[in-house]
């Protein structure tokens, strides 16, 4: 038995993992990262954690990774925190 106890893993360590593997299949390193991240199809829980799902780290993203997010990515973000407004604001006024 490989994973004898159930594993749990924090959203945040989940988009480390993630990462970490696809820099290794993609053969990448850091500077290959921020030259060709216009190009790159990252994993769903990197560009989920570059929307902000999970927060936002002190300071922001790397400049040249923030701007270089395909104009898809951002949109969704856009939509989402539009969504995430609506629902909040319907409680809240709901509730006052």
């Amino acid at each position: 038995m490989m994973f004898p106890l159930v594993l749990q893993v924090t959203p945040s360590s989940k988009v480390v993992g993630d990462f970490a593997q696809f820099l290794v299949q993609n053969k990448l390193d850091a500077q290959s990262v921020m030259d060709r991240a216009d190009e790159l199809s990252f994993p769903q829980s990197v560009i989920q954690f570059m929307q902000g799902h999970i927060g936002v780290p002190p300071g922001g993203f790397p400049e040249p990774l923030r701007t270089k997010v395909p104009t898809h990515v951002l949109y969704q973000s856009y939509q989402s925190i539009c969504k995430f407004l609506k629902r909040f604001l319907t409680i809240v006024l709901r509730d006052a």
